[in-house]
């Protein structure tokens, strides 16, 4: 059976990178903490990778083949 467009690729790990971040992020807003933490840029940039690893129909960033 084919994946439908819409769904993640196989092996994506953009949603848990995406799912660590926001877990990060609304654990240190209710610390009180509203800047980017060396640990909240980490996750960002682990995000960011993932998703360029993921085509656009696919929700990530990568053009092309």
């Amino acid at each position: 059976m084919t994946q439908p467009d819409w769904a993640p690729a196989r092996g994506d790990a953009r949603p848990v990178a995406d799912a660590a971040i926001h877990a990060t992020q609304r654990r240190e807003e209710s610390a009180g903490i509203r800047h980017e933490t060396p640990e909240y840029l980490r996750l960002n940039g682990a995000a960011n990778d993932a998703a360029a690893k993921v085509p656009i129909r696919h929700g990530g960033t990568k053009r092309g083949s």
